[in-house]
C-alpha cells in the first residue's frame, strides 16, 4: 500500500483567566514596630492561569514598589514568589501619617524578552499611628534630696543654681516628625 503523511500544525491559545491579582489594599503599623512584613499581601492568581499551554510556561513576573522614602528608614521592597508577594519595609523612628505604597507587577515572555498583557498596579494605603513618646528624665543619685535655706539666695533676688540635678534626658519627637502626606 500507498502511504501518505499529513502534517497537523497546532496552535495552542490559552483562554484562561485575565491576569487579575489581589492586593491588601490598607495596612495600619506603629512608627516603632521595627521590620514590617507583609508575607501574602499580594496573590497574583496564578493558579486561575493555565501553566500548562506553550507560552505561559516560559512567563516570569517581575514588580517594584514607590513610596514616599520620607517615612521610611528602610524603603519598602517586593519579593514575589510562586504566586504570592511579600512586601517588607522599616517605618523611620517619629514618623506619623497616611502615605501610599504603590505596587507595580508586570509580565515578560522570556523567549522574546517583550513584556507581556500582564499588567497590574495598585496602592496600599499605610497608616502610621505615633506612639506617644512623652520627654522623660532621671535626677543624678547625689541630688535626691535638696534643702534650699532662706539665706541661700543674694538680696538682689539672684536664682539658685544646682549643677548635675539631671542624669539622663531623653526627649519627645521633633515637631516635624511626620513626613509629607502621600
Amino acid at each position: 500500500g500507498d502511504r501518505a503523511f499529513l502534517t497537523v500544525a497546532m496552535m495552542i491559545y490559552d483562554n484562561a483567566s485575565p491576569f487579575s491579582p489581589t492586593m491588601t489594599l490598607a495596612h495600619t503599623v506603629t512608627e516603632n514596630d521595627g521590620r514590617v512584613i507583609l508575607t501574602g499581601f499580594l496573590d497574583l492568581q496564578l493558579s486561575a492561569i493555565t501553566q500548562g499551554f506553550l507560552g505561559e510556561i516560559y512567563k516570569v513576573y517581575s514588580g517594584n514598589v514607590s513610596a514616599h522614602g520620607e517615612y521610611f528608614e528602610e524603603f519598602p521592597a517586593l519579593s514575589l514568589l510562586h504566586d504570592q508577594g511579600t512586601l517588607s519595609f522599616k517605618v523611620r523612628p517619629y514618623a506619623f501619617g497616611v502615605t501610599n505604597i504603590v505596587v507595580n507587577i508586570w509580565g515578560r515572555d522570556t523567549r522574546t524578552n517583550t513584556l507581556t498583557a500582564d499588567h497590574f498596579s495598585a496602592a496600599l494605603a499605610l497608616t502610621i499611628n505615633p506612639v506617644n513618646q512623652p520627654p522623660a528624665f532621671s535626677l543624678s543619685p547625689s541630688h535626691t534630696s535638696i534643702t534650699v535655706l532662706e539665706d541661700q539666695f543674694t538680696a538682689s533676688g539672684s536664682p539658685f543654681t544646682l549643677s548635675g540635678l539631671i542624669a539622663t534626658l531623653t526627649l519627645g519627637p521633633p515637631i516635624n516628625a511626620s513626613g509629607p502626606a502621600g
